[in-house]
């Protein structure tokens, strides 16, 4: 073999090498799922609103309007790896055509901004205000609707819950959850197709932060 197919051999096994660590098994974001249980969702082209329940030192009730076009999303993150995952938020890219055949996009996002509810206090007043929308721990599933994650703890002389539940409508019964409203969307379209992309990390035994969560998946609407 001459001189340059050996090192040629050499070259590709490297290749090779290194493309078995960026996509093997081995990462924890290879050990993640994300499931869509908003498969084939409607879109619904009118809008509605409702009343919040009163909270404590409030005198005037909110009123949640979601705007024309909508749709609900239901998700499920499966932590199969053996370290415990931060998931800081999900970006929601939707591409479709209208009923011109013209292309259009649109965005969402669900994170601590828009998806959880008020910080808590403690007792003495400080405020807790998470970076993150929920704490996976090794081998739980959890979804939206669930409040908190399973095991997930917060930091004791925190009253009331600072999880972020996704799900509206907020502060209501969990018996009447139903999934995070998509809203605002182009009126023109119904049938988008939809990436999703999870966002956060993964913390080792320490609980420093060691690798960054990959996750995607899709869904189409009608």
């Amino acid at each position: 073999m001459t001189k340059i197919c050996k090192q040629l051999t050499v070259l590709l096994g490297l290749i090779s090498v290194l493309g078995l660590a960026q996509c093997g098994g081995t990462s924890n974001s290879a050990h993640t799922n994300l499931k869509i249980f908003s498969q084939n969702a409607v879109v619904i082209n009118a809008p509605f609103s409702y009343t919040l329940p009163l909270q404590t030192g409030e005198t005037t009730p909110t009123t949640i309007t979601i705007g024309a076009n909508w749709f609900l999303f239901n998700f499920e993150v499966d932590n199969n790896s053996n370290e415990t995952l931060y998931l800081v938020n999900f970006d929601l890219n939707l591409t479709g055509y209208d009923n011109t055949g013209s292309y259009q996009t649109g965005t969402a996002s669900l994170n601590t901004s828009n998806a959880c509810v008020p910080p808590a206090a403690t007792s003495t007043g400080t405020v807790y205000d998470r970076p993150y929308l929920a704490i996976i721990n090794p081998g739980v599933s959890y979804n939206h609707l669930q409040g908190e994650a399973p095991g997930e703890t917060e930091p004791s002389g925190f009253t009331g819950s600072v999880g972020c539940d996704y799900a509206f409508p907020v502060g209501g019964p969990a018996s009447e959850a139903e999934g995070w409203y998509i809203e605002g969307l182009d009126t023109s379209v119904t049938n988008w197709e939809v990436q999703v992309s999870g966002e956060g990390w993964f913390t080792d035994s320490s609980g420093e932060a060691n690798e960054r969560l990959v996750l995607q998946n899709y869904f189409s609407t009608q």
